[in-house]
């Protein structure tokens, strides 16, 4: 999800590629990948 500063959210699953995934586990890791100063959330499997 991506709040737009407003509090409000967008599903950018989409973009991202994660919809594709079909695996039956996934791990996170919350770091600033695109060094923009926001935390950022990855996922694999």
């Amino acid at each position: 999800m991506r709040n737009d500063g407003t509090g409000n959210f967008t599903n950018v699953t989409a973009g991202s590629g994660m919809h594709l995934w079909s695996g039956s586990s996934i791990e996170w890791t919350a770091h600033d990948f695109n060094n923009d100063g926001w935390i950022d959330i990855g996922g694999g499997g």
